[in-house]
């Protein structure tokens, strides 16, 4: 019985931690909306790239959208 208790225990303690280490690597994100009143072709994007110059690429049906865009941290 006593060392059911400190395998337990263990598993406890070994739970305990791996939350611990959740919570510190959980991060915040920011979200910007972008629809066709800001000039986006379609609300039906497909894909999305950055590229060295910083312009953000969104594939949507029918065209390529490009958006200058700062992202702010």
């Amino acid at each position: 019985m006593p060392r059911l208790t400190q395998i337990s225990k263990l598993v406890v303690l070994l739970l305990l931690l791996c939350t611990q280490f959740s919570f510190s690597q959980s991060q915040e994100y920011k979200f910007r909306h972008i629809t066709p009143k800001e000039g986006l072709s379609s609300n039906h994007v497909q894909c999305i790239a950055k590229d060295s110059r910083g312009f953000m690429w969104f594939g949507t049906t029918g065209r390529l959208n490009r958006v200058k865009y700062k992202f702010e941290y």
